[in-house]
């Protein structure tokens, strides 16, 4: 009995995602972040590269994206080495299609992967963390000539251990499949 349904379930599920034709897209992103920096009186702003892949079965798709940050300060003898790997997950709704373009809400969730490593005179220092976060945006998508993806979002994020939100935006630069 058991059986008869789960083929009868897998062969509705299969004929209805044949139905929906999914469509893939793989790129480029960049990214620019406004974060508190070290000194809490100040905020920065900083830009990164990032890679990205997304399945599309509108009105819903699924991003998955990571990209990698590095930083090193001196001063005199004290030198500090920081590296921060993000990889991402984000559920998006397409809320409005028509033939050109798309507007879409998304919600997301990911970690940081941090390593620092500090030196000062002949000691040094190594620590390495995780830090997750959460997020919402919005954006707009276009695709020209069938295969050219061009995104554009906004978006906030909550990162562990961090009192303010970081604001993004985001444009993504893609082939779709």
């Amino acid at each position: 009995m058991w059986r008869s349904v789960a083929i009868l379930l897998l062969v509705c599920a299969s004929q209805s995602w044949a139905l929906a034709k999914p469509d893939y897209a793989l790129g480029l992103a960049l990214e620019a972040r406004e974060q508190r920096e070290v000194n809490p009186d100040t905020n920065g702003a900083r830009g990164f590269g990032q890679l990205y892949g997304l399945v599309r079965m509108r009105p819903a798709a699924v991003e998955i994206e990571t990209s990698q940050d590095s930083n090193e300060t001196h001063s005199g003898s004290l030198s500090v080495k920081s590296l921060s790997t993000m990889v991402g997950a984000w559920g998006r709704y397409e809320y409005l299609h028509p033939a050109d373009y798309t507007l879409f809400a998304s919600l997301g969730l990911g970690a940081f992967f941090d390593r620092v490593d500090t030196q000062f005179q002949t000691s040094s220092d190594h620590h390495s963390g995780t830090r997750d976060f959460m997020g919402a945006g919005t954006g707009l998508s276009v695709v020209f000539w069938e295969h050219l993806q061009l995104e554009v979002e906004g978006r906030i994020l909550s990162i562990q251990e961090s009192k303010d939100p970081v604001l993004s935006g985001l444009v993504r630069v893609g082939c779709q499949i």
